[in-house]
């Protein structure tokens, strides 16, 4: 039995039409991909239920249930799959500002970028003493040159129709294409729709990440998210 995080509707449903609430528990046959129907899907902490919920359900006004289950796979620390699972008591869902979930993706990606552009505009950006929108896309654009450079292997994700030779330069690609949208300070541009758009790089740079690590240590994601959530900027 493992303390666990779900997320669903407001009207306390996911989807299929499962209904959950304060004591209701469901079992699944716990077979089959960890994508698949055969499971029930929770994640390990609160925050990273916010920040992945742009790439997954995308809830628009959800409620989060503390909740217990019997796990029987992991995605690497983003969401586990349980074969049963019980929702306890609802609690406040948790807010995450677009600096902080860029913040997020930048500390994710950093457990496996190599890149020696992307390295140095990471610990810049992370200790606030360079997060100009410029240096951001500086640190793509050296990335996205490098992706050019490099014979890509077979299937391969794609920025922009390049194809991307690593998993890790996509991170660093898109990490740092969060943090150049999330400071955009052009005049007349709508900010919230940027820091929106932020995060959802940002949330799909953190998911490159950890696939990057599949067959090793997994990233320390809800750590790095208590230390992201720390940070001040709005």
């Amino acid at each position: 039995m493992a303390l666990l995080y779900k997320m669903t509707y407001e009207d306390d449903r996911t989807g299929r039409g499962c209904q959950w609430g304060a004591g209701i528990e469901h079992t699944a046959p716990g077979v089959g991909p960890l994508a698949g129907p055969g499971w029930l899907y929770a994640y390990t902490h609160p925050l990273l239920a916010v920040f992945f919920n742009r790439i997954h359900v995308r809830f628009e006004q959800p409620h989060l249930w503390v909740a217990d289950g019997d796990i029987g796979k992991t995605d690497h620390g983003i969401q586990v799959a349980c074969r049963r699972l019980a929702t306890v008591r609802r609690i406040e869902v948790p807010t995450m500002t677009g600096q902080q979930c860029v913040g997020l993706a930048v500390l994710a990606t950093r457990e496996v970028s190599a890149h020696a552009d992307w390295l140095p505009w990471a610990r810049r950006w992370l200790d606030d003493s360079d997060t100009s929108r410029g240096s951001a896309l500086r640190a793509m654009k050296a990335v996205w040159r490098a992706a050019w450079r490099q014979p890509p292997p077979e299937q391969v994700p794609t920025f922009r129709c390049v194809p991307v030779p690593s998993l890790a330069m996509y991170a660093e690609i898109r990490a740092a294409e969060a943090a150049a949208w999330v400071n955009d300070d052009t005049p007349g541009i709508d900010r919230e729709v940027m820091a929106e758009w932020a995060k959802w790089l940002a949330a799909e740079a953190a998911a490159w990440a950890v696939e990057c690590v599949s067959d090793g240590p997994d990233i320390p994601l809800a750590a790095l998210a208590e230390a992201a959530a720390a940070r001040k900027r709005v």
